[in-house]
């Protein structure tokens, strides 16, 4: 299965030797900078929001030469857990009275593997323990002082159900445009969308 991993620029290097791996096994701290952490021992992956997940960290960093690195993978589906972001929302439409925080901190993805397909299905995100070198495909770096790219295909789009039911195809095409023609092309699609104001 074709996912997307966003991050820095600055880890290009391990990536590309190492594989994808987690904060645990990296033993590397968190550059994450919204309220809840994501879960150390896994990688997150995403069908539409890579440049989301790319450009929060790399906009706060300190490095003027990091920028946001997008990364597409091949993923065995055996190995994808669903994100605890997800199961927590479904948890809390389902009658559960605690604190999405809490819950998130709660779940462990492992436990809910049978709901790696719904995660993407109706969120966009999934997890993994770790993607080898062999498994990496391709990357894309684009300069984090390219707003208007950022911006207009997905940076500032925070992954939850209800926004992946309304953009989740527009911000999946931007990303494959990107990727096959690069990214004048998903600045164009993305100028196309809002232009005609056309639902996904």
């Amino acid at each position: 299965m074709i996912l997307y991993h966003g991050t820095s620029t600055e880890h290009l290097e391990a990536i590309l030797r190492d594989g994808l791996q987690s904060r645990r096994a990296t033993q590397r701290p968190s550059n994450w900078l919204g309220q809840i952490e994501s879960k150390p021992g896994f990688v997150y992956l995403s069908d539409a929001y890579p440049v989301y997940y790319a450009n929060n960290p790399a906009l706060g960093h300190e490095k003027l030469n990091s920028h946001i690195l997008i990364i597409k993978v091949n993923v065995d589906e055996s190995d994808l857990y669903p994100d605890e972001d997800f199961i927590a929302w479904e948890m809390q439409r389902g009658g559960v009275d605690r604190p999405a925080k809490q819950l998130i901190a709660e779940i462990d993805p492992t436990d809910y593997q049978h709901h790696w397909q719904d995660s993407l299905q109706h969120n966009g995100t999934a997890c993994t323990h770790v993607v080898a070198p062999e498994r990496i495909l391709d990357h894309r770096i684009i300069a984090r002082t390219n707003f208007r790219l950022l911006m207009a295909i997905g940076g500032d789009a925070a992954p939850m159900p209800i926004n992946y039911m309304f953009m989740g195809n527009f911000y999946r095409r931007c990303i494959e445009a990107l990727f096959a023609e690069g990214e004048e092309a998903a600045l164009q699609v993305a100028l196309t969308y809002w232009q005609l104001g056309e639902a996904s």
